[in-house]
C-alpha cells in the first residue's frame, strides 16, 4: 500500500475505484466543521484534493453520529441521508462510508459516492472497505509516530544552528523548520500558527544603559518564549531583536491562546514586545503565515507607540522625556502621529 499515508491513500482509492466502481473515491481530514479532501479519484462529481466541504451538511457526518448505516445502495431509502446538503449539492443516489481513526479518535472518513443507486449486492464489499480504512489508520499512526521522531532530530538539527545569545536556534534554523513543517501541513492539510516578536525595548535598552543591557534583555525574552510554547513548537531568533515561533499542528484558537500566554508572560518578565500571530490555513505556506504574522505584529506596534505618543501628549510635564524614549521615532512622524 506504500511506505507513508499519502501512497497509502492513493493506493487505496485505486483499488475501491477498480473493485467497486463509485464514481468518486476520497480520503479526508475532520477538523471542527470542515471535511478536507485529502486525495480522491473523482469521476465527475467535480471534488479535488484541497476542497473543503462543511462537515455538518455530509453523509459522513450522519454516519459517524449514528443516523445511517455506512452503505446505502440507495441513499434516498435513508431519511438522514436523503436530506443531507451534500447529497442535493452533489446528486449522490449510492453511498459507502467508514471512519478512519488516529489514536482512538475520528480523523476522517474513507468514501464512496456514485450518482445513481447500486446494487444491494454492494454492501457485501463493505468489510474490505472497513479493512481498507482500519490499514490508513495503521499507517496513519506508524506516520505520526515517524514524524514525531523526525520533528525531535530537525530540533537537534536546529540547535545545531544556534544563537549563540539566546540559545534558540537562527534564522538558518528557522527557515529549514518553515520547510520540514510544511511538506506536513501540505500532506494532511493540518493548520499552523506562526507567531512574530519584536522587542520594542532593545534599542533603548542599549542606547541607556549599554549593550549588556539589551543583552539580558534578549536572554530574558528568550526564556519567556521557551517556558510558555510547547515542546514541539519551534521557536528562533530571527534578527537583531527579533523572534518568531511556529505552533506545529496548532489551529487558530490555540494559537491566540498562545498568543495571549506570551503576552502575559512577557509583561509579568518586564519584557516590553509587539506580538502578532497568523494560522496556516488552505493553499497558504508558512512562508506566506510568517509574512502574515509579521504584518500583525508591525499592527500591534504601531498602536503601541500611538498609545505612548498619546499618553505623552495628555501629560505636557513628562511629554518630553517621554517622546525622547518613543524607540526609532523621529519627531515628524511623532507629530504626524499626534
Amino acid at each position: 500500500m506504500g511506505n507513508d499515508f499519502a501512497q497509502a491513500s492513493a493506493a487505496t482509492l485505486r483499488v475501491l475505484r477498480e473493485q467497486l466502481g463509485h464514481d468518486l473515491w476520497m480520503v479526508t481530514r475532520v477538523d471542527g466543521d470542515d471535511l478536507f479532501v485529502l486525495d480522491c479519484l473523482d469521476h465527475g462529481f467535480g471534488i479535488a484534493p484541497g476542497d473543503v466541504l462543511p462537515w455538518s451538511a455530509t453523509l459522513d457526518w450522519r454516519m459517524v453520529n449514528g443516523q445511517g448505516p455506512r452503505v446505502a445502495p440507495r441513499v434516498y431509502d435513508v431519511p438522514a441521508y436523503a436530506t443531507a446538503g451534500v447529497t442535493a449539492a452533489l446528486r449522490v443516489g449510492s453511498y459507502l462510508g467508514v471512519p478512519v481513526l488516529h489514536d482512538g479518535a475520528l480523523f476522517g472518513t474513507l468514501t464512496g459516492l456514485h450518482p445513481v443507486p447500486m446494487p444491494d449486492s454492494i454492501a457485501a464489499s463493505l468489510p474490505t472497505v472497513e479493512l481498507l480504512a482500519s490499514l490508513l489508520s495503521r499507517v496513519l499512526s506508524l506516520e505520526t509516530i515517524a514524524a514525531q521522531v523526525a520533528r525531535r532530530a530537525e530540533r537537534a538539527e536546529v540547535e545545531a544552528h544556534v544563537d549563540p545569545l539566546t540559545q534558540l536556534g537562527n534564522r538558518l534554523a528557522w527557515t529549514k523548520v518553515l520547510v520540514d513543517e510544511e511538506s506536513r501541513c501540505r500532506r494532511y492539510s493540518r493548520p499552523a500558527c506562526v507567531i512574530s516578536v519584536d522587542l520594542d525595548g532593545l534599542k533603548r535598552a542599549n542606547d541607556a544603559l549599554g549593550h549588556e543591557a539589551g543583552d539580558r534583555l534578549l536572554r530574558e525574552a528568550a526564556l519567556v518564549l521557551r517556558r510558555v510554547t510547547r515542546i514541539c513548537d519551534q521557536v528562533a531568533r530571527v534578527g537583531g531583536d527579533e523572534f518568531a515561533v511556529l505552533a506545529v499542528e496548532a489551529s487558530e484558537i490555540e494559537g491566540r491562546a498562545l498568543l495571549d500566554r506570551l503576552v502575559v508572560a512577557f509583561t509579568a518578565a518586564g519584557v516590553e514586545a509587539s506580538v502578532g500571530m497568523a494560522v496556516r490555513e488552505g493553499h497558504t505556506t508558512l512562508e506566506e503565515t510568517w509574512q502574515a504574522a509579521d504584518l500583525a505584529m508591525y499592527r500591534h506596534k504601531r498602536r503601541r507607540l500611538q498609545e505612548r505618543v498619546s499618553a505623552a501628549l495628555a501629560a505636557p510635564e513628562v511629554a518630553p522625556q517621554v517622546v525622547r524614549h518613543l524607540e526609532g521615532t523621529p519627531p515628524a512622524a511623532i507629530a504626524l502621529q499626534s
